[in-house]
């Protein structure tokens, strides 16, 4: 038998309906993906170059005074906003890790079918709270409790490098850094559920059948294949601590000096920006710029850690 399609005319060979070929439309579609990635490319640059411009006479001075300098007025130093922020995003990083890990854990796995959903619910509902929210939380109710009770609590524990709580006024860095991870916590709980949930079960029913108990299946088995997407979950909450302001300028108290006591005020870049900015003459705003492209430097860096984190894990999942 011949092939009847191949007496058709060639231009009613891919007519389907009457519409256009999938040629034409893939034509068309291949034109508004490049305009939308050059719109996207155009609008990126120049956002950055206007960061970048606005900070140069700034990098040109004292490039080295701004990474460097613990002053601001003058030569300007960006050093204490850069520990507060590590001091900040680390911790906040550490207690979510705790925290989050053991949530994603008990959702997966230990808490009833009927109650997964509803936990799993409220962890993401903390994400859609406003960061104000939080600050004010922070600032009005845990503040105040801190003071009470949980800085003395510290104290008699003999942990005097953290700083005296009578000399404690409220905002601090430890505050600040507990906001930040009741913030982040929604993302890392989020993102490290789902690398477990992606962990083959016939990796889990093998253990199983060894004669391994619940937790050493845990232990031994779906932490160990899911380390590598668990970090770069990690490495993405660090991403959104380093950034954020309200929450933080509310809770920290914005002192500009180096502090490595957190039971006593410091500050971050963002947070620093947010409250300078008002009162700030041109060449002020000119250094503030060239903190901000330090946050951006130190937000692109994690941001691209987690990504590849996350890459790895997914090659490995796929040889298993």
């Amino acid at each position: 038998m011949t092939n009847s399609s191949a007496q058709l005319p060639r231009s009613r060979r891919f007519v389907v309906g009457g519409s256009k070929s999938p040629a034409t439309e893939r034509s068309w579609y291949s034109y508004v993906l490049a305009i939308a990635w050059i719109l996207f490319l155009g609008v990126s640059a120049l956002f950055f170059w206007s960061i970048i411009s606005k900070s140069l006479p700034i990098w040109q001075k004292q490039a080295g005074t701004m990474i460097t300098g613990t002053g601001w007025g003058g030569p300007y130093g960006g050093l204490p906003m850069i520990l507060g922020t590590l001091q900040t995003s680390l911790l906040a990083l550490v207690l979510a890790v705790v925290v989050g890990l053991g949530t994603a854990i008990a959702i997966v796995f230990l808490i009833p079918a009927r109650l997964r959903l509803i936990t799993a619910t409220i962890v993401e509902l903390l994400a859609a709270i406003p960061s104000i929210v939080y600050g004010v939380w922070g600032l009005l109710v845990l503040a105040p409790w801190m003071l009470t009770h949980f800085y003395p609590f510290l104290n008699s524990l003999g942990l005097t490098f953290l700083g005296s709580p009578d000399l404690a006024s409220g905002p601090s860095i430890l505050l600040a850094s507990i906001v930040l991870a009741v913030m982040i916590l929604p993302v890392f709980v989020s993102i490290t559920r789902e690398v477990i949930s992606a962990v083959p079960q016939d990796l889990i029913e093998a253990s199983l059948s060894l004669g391994a108990t619940r937790w050493q299946v845990i232990a031994k088995t779906v932490l160990p294949t899911a380390r590598v997407g668990i970090m770069g979950a990690a490495f993405l909450a660090l991403a959104r601590a380093t950034g954020e302001t309200v929450a933080v300028a509310l809770t920290i108290g914005t002192v500009s000096n180096v502090q490595w006591h957190l039971f006593y005020p410091g500050t971050t870049i963002a947070s620093w920006i947010a409250t300078a900015f008002g009162e700030s003459s041109s060449v002020d705003i000119q250094a503030l710029m060239a903190l901000g492209v330090l946050l951006m430097v130190i937000s692109l860096g994690v941001s691209l850690l987690s990504r590849w984190f996350i890459s790895r894990q997914r090659k490995l999942l796929a040889k298993v």
